[in-house]
C-alpha cells in the first residue's frame, strides 16, 4: 500500500502538527507501508531542501513555497500532485487554509483517490474567529466541497470533531489521537540532566505552541498564585515550545518580573518530547490535544 502525506510546511515553529506528521510516518513505515511526504520549504533554512528525497528518516519531497504566508501557493507542488497522485491508494492531508491542501485534494478528485483531510484545530470556534471574513469566504468557494468529498475527516479529539461537524454539518469524522514515540533508551532524568537546578525539586512542565490563543498567560498567572503558599513556594515551571518571537518574548518578560530564579528555567532549545515527558512531576496541557501535536520542542523557558 502506498500512502501521501501532504502539509503546507514541516518549520517546526509552525506549531505541533509539523512535529507530530513524522512519527505518524515513521509508523506507518514500520507496518510495512509505503509513505511520501510532500511538503514545501516554507521556513527551512537549508538551501538544499529542494533536492532532499529524505527528511528525518521518511521518504520526502520539498517543492518551494512562492507566495503568501500563510497560503504557502506552490505552483510546481499542484503540477507534481496532477501527474504522480494516482499511483498512490491514499492520501492524507494535514490542515485547509493553505494551497497544498486545495492542490491536494483537487488532484485526489480528478485522479478518483481517496483522500482524509486533518483539520488540525483550524475550524474550531477560536481559529474562525480569526480573519473570519477570509476563512469563510475560503469555505464557501472551495472548502466545505474539500471537507464534504473526503473519504473521512481526522479530529484528534472529541471536542474538535463536536464543534466543527456543529459548524460545518459533515458527519463523516473520525477522531484518532496522535501517538508519542517509545524509545526504551530514554533516560529518566528527563529536563534535570538538561537544567541541574530542577534536579531534587518538582516542576510542572508545559507543552505547547507558544501562541495567544493557549492561554499561556493565564496558566502563569495560576502558578503564581500557587507558589506564594508555603507548601507550594518550592514548586517551578518549565514551559515547552516555540511560537511567533514577539509573543515568546512577551511571556519571557511576564514571568522574569514575576518569578524568582528558583521557579524558572532557561535553556537548551532541542529537548525530545519524550525525554521531556518521562520524568517530570506533573504535565499541564493548553487543551485536549494530544501533546504530541501541541509541542514543537525546540524551546524550553519559564
Amino acid at each position: 500500500m502506498r500512502v501521501m502525506h501532504v502539509i503546507p510546511s514541516v518549520e517546526e515553529r509552525s506549531g505541533g502538527p509539523a512535529t507530530a506528521i513524522v512519527p505518524m510516518c515513521r509508523a506507518l513505515m514500520q507496518q510495512g507501508i509505503e509513505v511520501l511526504l510532500i511538503t514545501t520549504n516554507h521556513g527551512l533554512d537549508d538551501e538544499e531542501v529542494l533536492r532532499r528525497s529524505v527528511y528525518r528518516e521518511v521518504p520526502a519531497k520539498f517543492f518551494p513555497s512562492q507566495l503568501g504566508e500563510s497560503f504557502k501557493y506552490s505552483r510546481p507542488l499542484a503540477t507534481w500532485l496532477a501527474f504522480h497522485i494516482n499511483s498512490f491508494d491514499l492520501v492524507h492531508i494535514h490542515s485547509v487554509f493553505n494551497h497544498a491542501s486545495v492542490a491536494a485534494a483537487h488532484a485526489c478528485r480528478k485522479a478518483n483517490v481517496p483522500y482524509v483531510i486533518r483539520p488540525l484545530g483550524t475550524l474550531e470556534p477560536w481559529s474562525m474567529a480569526q480573519k473570519p471574513l477570509r476563512k469563510h469566504f475560503f469555505l464557501q468557494v472551495s472548502g466545505k466541497g474539500i471537507l464534504r468529498r473526503a473519504a473521512a475527516v481526522h479530529y484528534t479529539t472529541e471536542a474538535e470533531k463536536r464543534s466543527t461537524e456543529r459548524l460545518l454539518g459533515f458527519n463523516h469524522g473520525r477522531v484518532i489521537p496522535l501517538g508519542v514515540e517509545i524509545n526504551a533508551s530514554v533516560r529518566g532524568d528527563g529536563l534535570a540532566r538538561h537544567f541541574p537546578n530542577l534536579t531534587g525539586e518538582p516542576y510542572v512542565l508545559v507543552l505547547s505552541r507558544l501562541h495567544p490563543k493557549k492561554g499561556l498567560d493565564v496558566l502563569i498567572d495560576a502558578f503564581l498564585s500557587l507558589v506564594q503558599t508555603q507548601k507550594l513556594g518550592h514548586w517551578r515551571l518549565a514551559i515547552a515550545g516555540d511560537g511567533p518571537l514577539d509573543y515568546v518574548l512577551k511571556l519571557k518578560a511576564r514571568v522574569a518580573s514575576s518569578m524568582t530564579g528558583a521557579q524558572k528555567s532557561i535553556g537548551n532549545p532541542n529537548i525530545p518530547l519524550r525525554e521531556a515527558m518521562n520524568a517530570t512531576e506533573a504535565m499541564a496541557s493548553s487543551s485536549a490535544r494530544s501533546s504530541a501535536e501541541s509541542v514543537a520542542s525546540r524551546r524550553i523557558f519559564s
